[in-house]
């Protein structure tokens, strides 16, 4: 009963996406269906499958790994140049 309340809760967003783009296109948008349900599914699953075998959620790993990427760069480059590509890092 837990989980189902959080998904329902974190589909608000969602919800108020899709009565904006419906607003906006009305049926027009109907004919992309096809071919865009299963790309999103697939995300969907490449999403959570990646989630279960890690035990953390997609955004937190998508950090860590950019950050690691940032990390590196800063060994191989002067300083300044890195200060100017990549942004400070975020203390969480």
């Amino acid at each position: 009963m837990e989980n189902r309340r959080s998904r329902v809760a974190l589909d608000l967003s969602g919800i108020a996406t899709y009565a904006q783009v419906g607003a906006a296109f009305s049926n027009a948008m109907l004919r992309t269906a096809p071919l865009t349900l299963p790309m999103m599914m697939a995300v969907q699953e490449i999403c959570d499958r990646t989630a279960l075998a890690t035990g953390d959620i997609l955004g937190r790993l998508a950090r860590r790994k950019v950050l690691s990427w940032a990390e590196r760069g800063n060994e191989r480059k002067d300083h300044s140049e890195h200060e100017r590509l990549v942004p400070a890092r975020i203390q969480t």
